[in-house]
């Protein structure tokens, strides 16, 4: 199978697509709804990860100036 990306590059030239071919440039085009609900997905889950990110991070900070208060006030 020849390389689609250097072919959009316009490296490869002109080429007859193959039927093969046909089937996947069909299958691509069907299957945007695919895609974008595979990057959604990963929106989520990146979104969700620096959420539980940021909520550690101010725990941790929280914490570090309780103990910081904590520590002054008993001196």
């Amino acid at each position: 199978m020849t390389d689609v990306c250097s072919r959009q590059a316009g490296t490869n030239g002109r080429q007859k697509i193959t039927k093969n071919e046909k089937k996947n440039y069909k299958v691509t085009a069907a299957t945007p709804i695919a895609v974008v609900v595979v990057v959604v997905v990963v929106v989520v889950v990146v979104v969700v990860v620096v959420v539980v990110v940021v909520v550690v991070v101010v725990v941790v900070v929280v914490v570090v100036v309780v103990v910081v208060v904590e520590v002054v006030l008993a001196i």
